[in-house]
């Protein structure tokens, strides 16, 4: 879908979009429209890093977005006072004295103690997570600043799977390591170092299963590995991966985001934001409501040994099998199994493209965020599916 050249316009317009910013597009259109002597691409580019750090760092923060109407139209106003060539110092300037917790720019402090032990996978949409991992394997690939890497060629965007190293069913193939509970791996789970990205999902045998096996996640990895990002796993990590090492590699990726999204030399955050965080549990009553699901709609079991059967979402949110019907897609899920699983990702939409529930309550939740919640999944089952 997003395959080929970009230009740096180009990419600041795909990375807000998966931020879903529309906000900045007036202060893309300002940067152009000045008298044709005033125009200077290179200070344009330039100014287009500084307010994509400014955006990035704060979703990454989880700052607020509740004032960023005010602070675009006051940016545009600062773009059409800027001398010819001073764009780029001008707002740098301008954000970094921004004070309100609704403005300042986050500095490398605060992200880095942000990000160390965040939970990013619950907590950042899909999209942007995405996008940030996308960033990173150019970053590693040469693409650093104005540099164009060796290869020419940047990742190909918005395709790839982001898929977890230690799985998140890591209970049956996956001893604990001595000196850590549950809860410590459980906590490491949805960290930065313990994520990845693939061009197709692994299936979930590999996915779920042990990390050196001949047929294991490591291998799976190898066979489908043609990223950078990777390579600190699959060559330097070998035949452990363990919370050490995922404690590691978030900090490495951490300091390459510091890198692609530079703060001004000693610029410091003038405030410390106070986040309150919320739970959320999904009900595909909540996904019929925000027009992502419909009754009537059929759902087919993601296991070929229950091929013959299909489900049927009804008017409240109930799934009905048969004569059978249950409140959640796990019930469902149970009612054909006969034993615990998880119904999100059991149930598919379509099984050829294998959307299933999951991929729905994640958009869901993504335009949540989006929409400046910050929230994490309350679900149970929120785990991948054992076949």
């Amino acid at each position: 879908m997003f395959e080929g050249p970009i230009d740096r316009i180009g990419l600041f317009l795909y990375r807000t979009k998966a931020m879903e910013m529309e906000v900045v597009k007036p202060v893309l259109l300002a940067l152009f429209d000045r008298d044709q002597d005033q125009i200077d691409l290179n200070d344009i580019n330039a100014s287009l890093e500084v307010i994509e750090s400014w955006l990035i760092r704060r979703m990454l923060v989880r700052a607020t977005t509740k004032a960023y109407n005010k602070i675009m139209t006051e940016m545009i106003k600062v773009i059409q006072k800027a001398p010819k060539g001073q764009l780029n110092p001008v707002l740098k300037t301008f954000l970094s004295n921004q004070t309100s917790d609704s403005l300042y720019w986050p500095d490398d402090k605060e992200v880095r103690g942000e990000l160390s032990n965040l939970m990013v996978y619950k907590k950042i949409g899909r999209g942007r997570l995405r996008m940030v991992l996308e960033a990173i394997e150019d970053y590693r690939c040469g693409w650093i600043g104005d540099k164009i890497s060796m290869s020419g060629v940047r990742v190909r965007r918005g395709t790839y799977a982001i898929e977890h190293l230690m799985p998140q069913s890591w209970d049956k193939h996956w001893s604990l390591t001595n000196g850590y509970t549950e809860q410590n791996r459980n906590d490491r789970i949805h960290k930065f170092g313990n994520l990845t990205l693939l061009s197709s999902k692994l299936n979930s045998s590999v996915s779920n299963g042990p990390w050196d096996s001949e047929e294991g996640k490591r291998a799976g990895l190898l066979q489908r590995d043609v990223l950078f990002l990777n390579r600190s796993v699959t060559d330097e990590a070998g035949l452990v991966w363990d919370e050490q090492k995922i404690d590691a590699r978030t900090e490495d990726l951490i300091n390459d985001i510091l890198a692609i999204w530079p703060v001004p030399p000693g610029h410091q955050s003038s405030i410390k934001t106070k986040k309150e965080v919320s739970k959320v549990r999904v009900t595909i009553q909540d996904l019929m409501s925000a027009d992502l699901l419909h009754a009537g709609q059929v759902l087919y079991p993601y296991d070929s040994k229950s091929a013959e059967v299909t489900a049927v979402i009804l008017q409240d949110g109930s799934i009905g099998i048969g004569d059978n019907i249950s409140d959640s897609p796990s019930g469902a899920g149970k009612f054909i199994r006969n034993g615990a699983i998880n119904g999100w990702t059991f149930w598919l939409l379509d099984p050829v493209t294998k959307k299933s529930l999951g991929d729905v309550r994640a958009q869901y939740l993504d335009q949540l965020i989006a929409d400046g919640a910050d929230i994490e999944s309350d679900d149970e089952d929120d785990q991948e599916v054992n076949l």
